[in-house]
């Protein structure tokens, strides 16, 4: 496999990747809707969400972190990227097909700076011993929290699709697909969601089931 034809192949799932984060992270904030909890909680379904939630954050995680780990000859993350356009005869070739220099060089700045961000490298320690492993935590690290963490899944999926844009293998645009995602995202938890006249019947049985405990008491 040529440089340019990794390089291809890392970007390309970059793109792909940028779209799964944004997705994880609507599905997610669609869920943490207060209008959906009392049903969930009446229907005896708050086990289950609790764990469809867990089971989206450790995917979020994995996503996001993977692209930051130390760099082998096989991966194809955007660290195998940063690598690549390190080279200036990657680079030639990428201008030669179109590609603008200043982008690639603006991508790989932005890179090499966000990777240093103490609270990315805090959500990556989460990931290093509490999800991908399990070890002890650094006591000196500060843990991030939801709102960080979905943070440094947006600042990632921006930086991913820019990635894809600059040398040229994004197929898809991340806003439009995004739009379409978090419809389908409230739509899945809007299930749980009460309609006015729900709520009034269910408000109806339980005054009524009340009445009825206290008459046979």
């Amino acid at each position: 496999m040529t440089p340019i034809e990794h390089l291809t192949t890392a970007t390309k799932q970059a793109c792909y990747d940028a779209n799964e984060i944004v997705r994880l992270i609507d599905i997610l904030r669609a869920g943490n809707n207060s209008d959906i909890f009392p049903e969930i909680n009446r229907r005896k379904a708050a086990p289950t969400a609790i764990q469809i939630q867990n089971a989206l954050f450790t995917r979020l995680h994995m996503v996001v972190c993977r692209h930051y780990g130390p760099v082998r000859d096989d991966d194809y993350s955007a660290g195998t990227a940063f690598k690549y356009l390190s080279d200036p005869n990657v680079v030639d070739e990428l201008v030669r097909t179109g590609s603008r220099r200043e982008l690639l060089s603006d991508w790989r700045l932005k890179w090499e700076v966000y990777g240093r961000d103490p609270k990315l490298q805090a959500y990556i320690h989460i990931r290093n011993k509490d999800v991908a492993h399990l070890a002890f935590r650094n006591p000196n690290i500060v843990l991030p929290v939801i709102r960080e963490m979905f943070d440094a899944g947006e600042v990632t999926a921006m930086l991913l699709d820019e990635l894809a844009r600059a040398v040229g293998t994004a197929n898809t645009d991340m806003t439009v697909e995004r739009k379409e995602q978090k419809k389908s995202a409230v739509a899945f938890w809007g299930i749980w969601k009460r309609s006015p006249s729900d709520s009034e019947m269910f408000a109806k049985n339980e005054s009524e089931s009340a009445k009825s405990t206290s008459a046979d008491s």
